[in-house]
């Protein structure tokens, strides 16, 4: 079943969402985040690239991360995103990220989707909570997040793809059918909203 108000008022932007989880770890073991070592003349130098920071934010954390995202219907339809990075990488899944340093469930929610879909949101109460443990062939954790559903008022923005989503869009229940939508969502999605 979806949201009581699961329709958009053009003069008003208002839309109901709902907010759910997520791609992105926040931070960087401190082995990983440190680069490597060299040493010239006496003094350790430590080398920071761009390819060890994003290799160190992208999987083997050292404790499970806390991540957050947006179901937004609107019109009949739920907003997703194509995931550009793993985990669920090409998937389609409900837009979000990790949860930075000092923020609160409703800042990181309502940043996270600013940054993945260009909605503007005002986050609400926690909803619902999950765990999300992926392993690698070894059986290592690769990634592990404990995810916080937050309901939400949608307040307007235009809809682009943006950070970790390769894509963004409005779908239907048809068209949801027809994507490769990862497990989670899809289950959400049914559990809560009948939708799919």
């Amino acid at each position: 079943m979806l949201p009581a108000r699961a329709e958009c008022f053009s003069s008003t932007g208002y839309c109901q969402a709902v907010l759910t989880g997520v791609s992105r770890p926040n931070r960087a073991s401190p082995a990983m985040a440190s680069g490597r070592r060299q040493r010239r003349g006496g003094t350790e130098l430590v080398l920071r690239t761009e390819h060890h920071r994003q290799a160190a934010l992208r999987g083997y954390p050292d404790a499970p991360r806390v991540a957050v995202g947006a179901v937004v219907f609107c019109a009949s339809r739920v907003l997703l995103v194509r995931r550009g990075r793993p985990p669920a990488d090409g998937q389609w899944a409900i837009p979000g990220g990790a949860v930075e340093l000092g923020e609160t469930l409703a800042q990181a929610a309502e940043r996270e989707i600013r940054e993945e879909t260009g909605i503007r949101i005002e986050a609400q109460a926690p909803i619902y909570v999950f765990d999300m443990v992926e392993r690698d062939p070894s059986g290592r954790v690769r990634f592990h997040y404990v995810i916080v559903d937050l309901a939400a008022r949608f307040i307007g923005g235009e809809l682009r793809a943006g950070d970790d989503a390769a894509e963004a869009r409005w779908v239907s229940v048809d068209e949801m059918q027809d994507l490769e939508v990862s497990p989670p969502t899809r289950q959400l999605l049914a559990r809560q909203y009948a939708f799919g």
